[in-house]
C-alpha cells in the first residue's frame, strides 16, 4: 500500500511539463553531491574510512547520474548501480568500522537510504509500466 502511494506520487510529480518520472536522474545526482560534501558539512572528514566511502560513492553516484542524463537509454543500468551504491553506503559504517562516529553513521545511513530508495523507486516504476 505504501509503495503504491509512493509510485503514484512519483508518477504524478514526474509528469510536469511532459517530463516522465524516468528522467529523475537529477535526484540521484543531487544526493551524490550531498554525499561528497557531507564529510565537510557534518564534520567527519577526520575519519579516513568514512571520508573515503562518502567521496568515492558520491562521485560514482554523480557519474552514473550524469551518464544517464547524457544517454537517456532504456536499460536503466545506471539506476541499478546507484541502488547498489546506496545500499553499500547504507551498510558502510558497520562494514568499515566507523560505527562509533555518530555524524558519519547517520549521514551515510540517511544519504545511502535516500539514494537506494530513489533509484529503487525509478526501477520499480519502469518495471511496473511494462
Amino acid at each position: 500500500m505504501v509503495l503504491q502511494i509512493l509510485v503514484f506520487n512519483l508518477e504524478s510529480a514526474g509528469r510536469v511539463m511532459g517530463k516522465e518520472v524516468s528522467d529523475m536522474y537529477w535526484v540521484t545526482g543531487i544526493l551524490g553531491l550531498l554525499l561528497v560534501f557531507a564529510p565537510f558539512l557534518v564534520d567527519y572528514s577526520q575519519n579516513p574510512a568514512a571520508l573515503f566511502i562518502s567521496l568515492s560513492a558520491g562521485v560514482l553516484v554523480i557519474a552514473v547520474s550524469a551518464l544517464e542524463a547524457l544517454r537517456h537509454e532504456s536499460e536503466r543500468w545506471e539506476y541499478w548501480v546507484a541502488l547498489i551504491l546506496g545500499v553499500g553506503v547504507l551498510l558502510s559504517p558497520f562494514v568499515f568500522g566507523f560505527g562509533a562516529h555518530f555524524e558519519a553513521v547517520w549521514s551515510t545511513f540517511i544519504l545511502g537510504a535516500l539514494i537506494a530508495i530513489s533509484a529503487g523507486a525509478i526501477l520499480y516504476i519502469n518495471s511496473y509500466r511494462r
